[in-house]
């Protein structure tokens, strides 16, 4: 059953850091503005990855979000959109 409000969905991008072991690991990373300003708006925000291999296809995606606010940040893949 699809949400009464919009959904909107937000780029994210991916960084690689090293957790406590020295094992790399991928996070998704957004500012909490970004979400914050669509909650205040009635919507609700999905955060959606942009590193290729986190990336669900955009037909997925599209079928699912009645908005995208592209935060910024690092280049989308190429063929991806």
């Amino acid at each position: 059953m699809k949400p009464t409000q919009p959904v909107i969905g937000i780029t994210c991008h991916l960084a690689l850091q090293p957790d406590p072991s020295g094992n790399t690991r991928g996070f998704h990373r957004l500012s909490a503005q970004y979400t914050l300003a669509i909650l205040a708006a009635g919507g609700l925000p999905m955060l959606l990855g942009t590193a290729k291999d986190y990336v669900p296809p955009p037909m997925d995606v599209i079928s699912v979000i009645d908005g995208l606010l592209l935060s910024g940040g690092t280049d989308l893949p190429a063929g991806r959109l």
